[in-house]
């Protein structure tokens, strides 16, 4: 298994801690098992995005994978702001 720092806020932090307390478990085994559920739920979703992308580069969409990427955008930036802020404290 790798070893990577991942920040989390202070409260997630925590709530993983102690969720893999209760379990017996490392909090980083217990990310690695949230997150392979997350993908598991999420499968089909991931999948109608992988295509939808790929019909979009094979007809040349340019515009229409700049609206993909644009989707969520702004709570990308709140999120990497609001981050910003609190490391500066």
């Amino acid at each position: 298994m790798s070893s990577s720092v991942i920040r989390l806020p202070d409260d997630t932090a925590a709530s993983v801690k102690s969720v893999a307390a209760l379990y017996g478990e490392t909090p980083g085994t217990r990310l690695a098992q949230a997150w392979a559920e997350y993908l598991e739920r999420h499968q089909e979703e991931f999948g109608r995005q992988f295509n939808e992308v790929a019909r979009m580069m094979r007809e040349n969409d340019i515009d229409g994978l700049v609206k993909f990427q644009m989707v969520g955008a702004e709570d990308r930036a709140a999120e990497a702001a609001a981050a910003l802020r609190s490391s500066a404290h």
